[in-house]
């Protein structure tokens, strides 16, 4: 009797779809350089800043909430919260801001299925870029 190949698990699939959304955030955002000072390094040695912490997984992988940052900024300087937010408000407005505060709230739960499809859209947009 032939064995059913081991489906991979949710903490599994949500390291690799963290990957592949970090890896399209730093290089989408490679020609823009660091959201909070504008410094501008090659994609591999950006990090993906998160403007709410990606402890709401509601808005974890959410592109409004996630810029190019150096890792000065990033790690050294906890993010740069304030120059984060007045970045943001140049991005993406207020409005889309005040959506995000609110979505981080919201509970919600990916299924097996829904991590290998944003896992796949993520492989396909990085592939997409330049």
């Amino acid at each position: 009797m032939k064995k059913k190949p081991k489906k991979p698990s949710i903490p599994l699939l949500k390291r690799k779809l963290d990957k592949a959304f970090s890896e399209f955030i730093r290089r989408r955002d490679e020609p823009n350089g660091c959201i909070t000072c504008g410094v501008r390094k090659p994609w591999k040695e950006m990090h993906c800043g998160h403007w709410l912490s990606r402890s709401y997984t509601a808005i974890r992988w959410n592109e409004a909430n996630c810029w190019g940052q150096c890792p000065q900024c990033n790690v050294f300087c906890h993010g740069k919260p304030d120059e984060f937010w007045l970045a943001m408000e140049k991005k993406i407005g207020r409005g889309t801001m005040d959506i995000l505060l609110a979505l981080r709230l919201k509970p919600y739960k990916l299924m097996r299925s829904d991590l290998l499809e944003l896992i796949e859209i993520y492989t396909q947009k990085i592939k997409a870029l330049p």
